[in-house]
């Protein structure tokens, strides 16, 4: 069987190697590289592809599944044409094919990264990204284009662009995370480009809490340490949260604070 990738979100392209996954992979979300060949493997896979047609067959649905512009089209809940017999059609298959999803899954023993994808490729043979397509992946944010988007996704998209998170869906070695992102370098750094620059005006809680307690509380630095030491909790067996860190992170905090309060004035002069 073949297994198309669609790029994109909402796809935009459809790629079947990896090389044109990459072409296209300049603008839109690519797939990471151990995804795709598992995916390529399962392609091969007789005892795969029998079990994904007895699963059509059960959901009554096209031996080659539906083209996944039809899906799209059939799932589009904000249609007003949508005839009651595809209505019908959808409800039957929401509601049973998470049935079969877990019966592949638990048939052949399949991890976590594509049973994700199970219901893709059951009903259209395909799989789609961005998503959690792997036990280590990146959150991408979705297409700039909004066109097609409610207006809580225009947000939730606008949101996603503002951060780069690396997840997983269970425990990973140290040299597994550093092939993830050797692998991935490219588009990580490609993403990491679009973020906001580093800027010097952070202030960490605890340091807040330092001249909180100096300023509005007024206690002395020696207690300070210790009520520090308590809420923070720190491992500190070095002995290094003493009067005189806590002394340094009052004044570099006080600085900061003046630096963005002085920052804030120049703004609302001009």
């Amino acid at each position: 069987m073949k297994i198309l990738f669609l790029l994109g979100y909402p796809p935009k392209f459809e790629a079947t190697n990896w090389k044109e996954i990459g072409k296209y992979s300049k603008t839109y979300p690519a797939f990471d590289k151990n995804f795709y060949q598992l995916v390529k493997a399962l392609e091969h896979s007789r005892e795969f592809e029998k079990e994904i047609t007895k699963s059509r067959e059960r959901l009554k649905i096209p031996a080659d599944g539906y083209s996944w512009r039809e899906y799209e089209k059939m799932s589009d809940y904000k249609r007003k044409d949508q005839s009651e017999a595809e209505i019908q059609k959808m409800l039957f298959l929401i509601k049973n094919y998470p049935n079969e999803v877990a019966r592949i899954a638990r048939v052949l023993g399949l991890g976590n990264r594509i049973t994700d994808s199970l219901k893709e490729i059951i009903l259209t043979s395909t799989v789609t990204s961005p998503d959690y397509l792997s036990d280590i992946h990146y959150w991408l944010e979705p297409d700039d284009s909004y066109a097609f988007m409610d207006k809580d996704e225009i947000e939730e998209a606008k949101e996603v662009t503002k951060s780069f998170n690396i997840a997983f869906t269970r425990q990973v070695t140290k040299n597994e995370l550093l092939k993830f992102i050797e692998n991935n370098w490219s588009e990580i750094n490609r993403r990491i480009q679009k973020l906001p620059k580093k800027t010097n005006n952070y202030i960490s809680e605890r340091d807040l809490r330092i001249v909180d307690l100096r300023e509005n509380s007024k206690l002395p630095f020696s207690e300070i340490v210790n009520q520090i030491s308590k809420e923070f909790r720190p491992d500190d067996p070095f002995g290094r949260i003493n009067e005189d860190s806590i002394k340094t992170a009052y004044r570099r905090a006080k600085l900061k604070i003046r630096s963005i309060a002085n920052s804030s004035k120049k703004t609302n002069s001009s």
